[in-house]
């Protein structure tokens, strides 16, 4: 039956061509999914305990508002302005590495967005890596001196501060050190990640880890691809490889990292979990086996990490420098999704990719017994998928949930404080 099913699918695939199937699956699902939420009378967003939602969004006719990755939170600390990105288009994956605008909202005041910059180094999912550095600087990527690099502007000010030559991936929580890749070529091998802007960027076209000091300026290749090809593998020499989602623990004196290598022939990806000291040193491959998707730091030393094996999805909490890991077990636990821990309230959050009804889940999951405590589901468009796709990335500051949704059928900031 398999083989049999196989062989139909082909002869469709030949007859109507690959993209025309795609079109056909794209208003099959649609219709089968508008029909299924009429039928169980779903709203837009459902809510499952009393919580109060803030909609923050652009005042533009087409004008979409957005923050980005999960591992960054939009809130300073004082905790009275949230940044987001603002585009002044629709989403069409077209508008890649047109110039869009940062800045923020006043806390509570979701229809006043205050802009203080633009930037054309973006993208649909990680942003411009905009991020707060203290008080009251930000910084952001954009291009400096026709080259990828990053700003840094002050909110109180109401001035850019610094320009630096070179795109940052992630700062340390001090702000003194920071860790950089090859946007270019993230963007070429995992589209709505990385940048496409057609310039050179600062020597690190081989495609490794950098760290960047921010007192000494010195830019530095600390892991290069040909290492890691070497490292506890030995991946072939036409294998595509790639590195993305860096981050350093609490204290910055260690990192992680994706290495992703793509076969060449099948198109089939590998990933690993390594973990690193500052300078490149003391690698450690924490994950080699199954699929890891996402992950946050718990501590110094302990990561939450979901990882995808023959199939099934998990959540894992590892030990770095060990290996050692345990397993949750928690309803939706086996489904891939952006945890972030919140050391302060105990818990962590996480969501879901849309299901049957095009329905994100976010929930909240005491950290002692696992239990869900929290939940809401939004409603997501079906044009809003592949790499112009709208995830939740929840971020969690002190009780307050940030999420990015495109429940109006457009990007919106959303933030939910449960009741």
């Amino acid at each position: 039956m398999f083989i049999k099913d196989k062989i139909f699918k082909e002869i469709v695939w030949r007859i109507l061509g690959r993209e025309k199937v795609g079109e056909l699956k794209y208003a099959l699902n649609f219709v089968i999914s508008t029909l299924k939420r009429v039928f169980l009378k779903r709203k837009k967003i459902n809510l499952y305990q009393s919580c109060k939602i803030t909609v923050y969004k652009s005042k533009k006719k087409y004008g979409q508002i957005f923050f980005g990755y999960h591992d960054l939170n939009p809130i300073n600390r004082r905790r009275n302005k949230i940044l987001a990105h603002e585009l002044p288009f629709s989403t069409n994956s077209k508008n890649n590495g047109k110039e869009v605008s940062v800045g923020y909202f006043d806390l509570g005041s979701p229809s006043e967005y205050i802009e203080f910059g633009k930037t054309n180094a973006w993208s649909w999912q990680m942003g411009a890596r905009l991020r707060w550095l203290d008080e009251s600087r930000v910084i952001y990527n954009s291009i400096v001196n026709g080259k990828y690099g990053s700003v840094i502007y002050d909110v109180d000010l109401k001035s850019n501060s610094e320009s630096i030559e070179v795109a940052l991936y992630d700062i340390s929580v001090c702000g003194k050190k920071g860790l950089s890749l090859d946007f270019s070529r993230l963007q070429t091998y995992r589209p709505g990640y990385g940048y496409s802007c057609d310039i050179i960027e600062n020597n690190l076209l081989n495609g490794g880890v950098y760290s960047y000091c921010f007192e000494s300026k010195a830019l530095k290749e600390i892991i290069s691809l040909e290492r890691l090809s070497k490292f506890e593998c030995d991946f072939p020499p036409n294998d595509l490889q790639y590195i993305n989602h860096l981050k350093f623990n609490k204290d910055g004196d260690r990192f992680c990292f994706f290495h992703i290598s793509v076969c060449s022939m099948s198109g089939k990806r590998f990933t690993r979990l390594i973990t690193s000291d500052f300078y490149g040193e003391k690698l450690f491959t924490l994950i080699n086996k199954g699929t890891p998707s996402h992950f946050c730091w718990i501590s110094n030393t302990e990561l939450l990490v979901t990882v995808s094996n023959n199939g099934s999805v998990g959540y894992y909490k590892y030990i770095d420098l060990n290996r050692k890991y345990d397993k949750i077990e928690f309803h939706y636990g086996n489904l891939d999704g952006h945890p972030m821990y919140s050391q302060e309230d105990g818990i962590f959050v996480s969501d879901t990719y849309p299901n049957s009804l095009r329905e994100q889940v976010l929930y909240s999951i005491d950290d002692k017994n696992y239990s869900v405590l929290k939940k809401c589901s939004f409603y997501t468009p079906y044009k809003f998928k592949g790499e112009v796709r709208c995830d939740l990335h929840p971020r969690i500051d002190s009780g307050l949930v940030v999420v990015d949704c495109a429940t109006n059928n457009k990007r919106e900031l959303i933030t939910v404080e449960w009741l």
